[in-house]
C-alpha cells in the first residue's frame, strides 16, 4: 500500500522532479523542501496583521483548526458503481483512500475518439472526469499542470506510453500545500486512444460549499503567538566530522533569534498524532540563530552561509509541522 507524507518533498516521484536546483556544499546533497510556487515572490517578518492584539485570539477559523473535511458518506459506493461502468473488461482491483475520500488507483477504459491533431490530451482527459464526478471528484480550476512535458500535450505527440501530471493549487477557493498530485495514463489500442488510469498519492474532493466560506474565513494569528508556538520547538541537528555523523543533538531557540515568514498562509491536509486528518493553515519560515547562539553550532547541518532551519508550522497556533536544518538550500559537512 502506498504511504504519503504530506509534508516530503517528493510527492511528485516518477512524475517531475517538484524542487528547485539546490546548493551542495561539502559532502552531502540537500533536498529543501519546496517552497510555494515558483512565481511567488514573499519574503517578510510576517505577512499577517501584527497590530491586532493577542486579546483578539482566538483566530478567525470559526470552529478552530484542524478543520474536518465533511466527505459524504455514500460517495465511496457511487464511486466504485461508476468506475465499474468505465472499467468495463478491465480487471482492476482499484485502491481507495479513506482518509482523503478519493481513488488512489483506479484503472479503467474510456475510449478519446476525438484525439487527432492539435486538439490536446488534456481537454479530452478532463471532459471525462467533468462528466464522471463520482470517480474523480476533480476540479479542474484547481490543478496546474506539473510540467511542460506532463501536460498540453496534443495528439499528434501523445503515444501508448503518454500520461499527464496535475499538481493541486487550490481547495475552494484558497491556496493549499503543494502535497497534492495526480497523474492520468492513456492506453491506446486499434480504435485509437484511451484513459486508462488514475493514479495518486491522495487528493481530497472538491470541497462542498459550506466548507469552501469557512476557509476563506480563517486567518493567521498574531505574531506573538506564532513566535511562542515556533520559540517553544526544539530543532534537530547533525555535527559532522570527516563528512560523517558524529553526534545528533537538539537546539533549542535562544533570546535573539528569530522566525521569518517566506511564504504567504497555505491550507495543508495533514494527520495529528492520532492520525486523524484535518485542514491546518500553515506557514513556511525560517528560524535564524543569532550570531551570538551560533557557535555551538559550528560544523552542523543548521549551518551554512546562515545559522538556522526552514519551517512549515501551524498559521494559528505556531505549532511546528516540519523542520529542515540548514539555510539557503545547502547542508555543510
Amino acid at each position: 500500500m502506498k504511504t504519503h507524507n504530506p509534508l516530503a518533498p517528493t510527492f511528485l516521484t516518477g512524475f517531475v522532479a517538484a524542487v528547485a536546483t539546490i546548493l551542495v556544499v561539502g559532502c552531502r546533497e540537500a533536498t529543501p523542501q519546496p517552497r510555494g510556487n515558483a512565481d511567488e515572490d514573499f519574503m517578510g517578518d510576517f505577512p499577517g496583521d501584527s497590530t491586532r492584539s493577542d486579546a483578539d485570539e482566538p483566530h478567525g477559523c470559526p470552529s478552530g483548526t484542524p478543520l474536518a473535511f465533511p466527505f459524504d458518506p455514500d460517495a465511496k459506493d457511487r464511486a466504485f458503481a461508476d468506475l465499474a461502468i468505465l472499467q468495463g473488461d478491465t480487471a482492476n482491483d482499484p485502491v481507495w483512500y479513506d482518509e482523503w475520500g478519493t481513488f488512489s488507483n483506479a484503472k479503467m477504459h474510456v475510449d478519446l475518439p476525438n484525439c487527432t491533431g492539435a486538439t490536446l490530451v488534456d481537454d479530452l482527459v478532463w471532459q471525462v472526469v467533468e462528466a464522471w464526478p463520482n470517480v474523480f471528484a476533480l476540479d479542474r480550476s484547481e490543478w496546474v499542470g506539473a510540467s511542460s512535458l506532463l501536460s498540453n500535450i496534443p495528439c499528434d505527440n501523445a503515444s501508448a506510453t503518454t500520461s499527464l501530471a496535475y499538481q493541486r493549487t487550490t481547495i475552494g477557493g484558497q491556496p493549499i500545500y503543494n502535497s497534492q498530485a495526480i497523474r492520468f495514463y492513456l492506453g491506446q489500442d486499434t480504435n485509437g486512444f484511451y484513459l486508462r488510469m488514475l493514479d495518486s498519492f491522495g487528493y481530497l474532493p472538491t470541497a462542498p460549499t459550506a466548507l469552501a466560506q469557512t476557509l476563506a474565513t480563517c486567518a493567521p494569528s498574531s505574531q506573538t503567538v506564532l513566535e511562542q508556538g515556533v520559540f517553544a520547538a526544539t530543532y534537530t541537528f547533525e555535527r559532522f566530522v570527516a563528512c560523517q555523523v558524529v553526534e545528533e543533538g537538539k537546539y533549542a531557540p535562544q533570546p535573539g533569534d528569530t522566525m521569518v515568514v517566506t511564504a504567504p498562509p497555505r491550507w495543508l491536509w495533514y494527520p495529528d498524532a492520532d492520525n486523524t486528518w484535518g485542514l491546518v493553515l500553515v506557514y513556511e519560515g525560517e528560524l535564524i540563530v543569532a550570531l551570538e547562539n551560533a557557535g555551538p553550532l559550528d560544523g552542523t547541518s543548521a549551518a551554512c552561509w546562515r545559522v538556522g532551519w526552514t519551517l512549515t508550522f501551524d498559521a494559528v497556533t505556531g505549532k511546528v509541522y516540519w523542520s529542515q536544518a540548514g539555510l539557503d538550500g545547502c547542508i555543510v559537512c
